[in-house]
This record gives C-alpha cells, structure tokens and sequence, in this order.
C-alpha cells in the first residue's frame, strides 16, 4: 500500500503482514530496530570514512577500502539469533 490513509484503514481493520526485524543492542546505547540491513566493522567503516574523499567521484569506495585495509582494526561483538514467535509456532 503506496498511499498513506489506505495504509491507516488496513491497519485500523487489522490487515496486517509479517515483517523480519531486526532489534541491535549496544552497551549504554538505546536500543535500535532495522527492517533492511545494519552494516558493522569495515564496510560501514568506508562508507563512513570514505565522505572525505568524494572529490574522486565513485572511487572513494576503492580508496576508503584500501585505506582501511591498510590500517586494519578489530571489531568485538555477539551475534545472536533468536526465531520469532509467529502465529503458527507459538
């Protein structure tokens, strides 16, 4: 559904579809939710770092990335799945 006030009326009469979410917790951090993608250690890294060399129009991936590689760190975490409860699996 594109249009907004036909999304409120399927909503309102409960017409609703499952959705994969993902929830990220991070120490002393609020709580974020992503339903498309979260993006952790190099590859955020460069597309973070990498604004400062826009000037090289589409290469400053490449370059982010080399420069990155070249000056490596260490990402600690825990990667934990948990199954939903869905309507069939309660």
């Amino acid at each position: 559904i594109i249009d907004p006030t036909a999304a409120a009326f399927a909503i309102a009469k409960g017409n609703t579809r499952p959705l994969d979410l993902m929830q990220v917790t991070q120490e002393g951090q609020p709580d974020l939710f992503s339903f498309l993608s979260v993006n952790w250690g190099m590859i955020s890294d460069v597309d973070f770092e990498s604004e400062k060399y826009r000037f090289v129009g589409g290469a400053r991936f490449t370059v982010g990335a080399i420069v990155r590689i070249a000056n490596l760190r260490y990402y600690h975490g825990q990667l934990e799945y948990v199954e939903a409860i869905t309507a069939g699996n309660h």
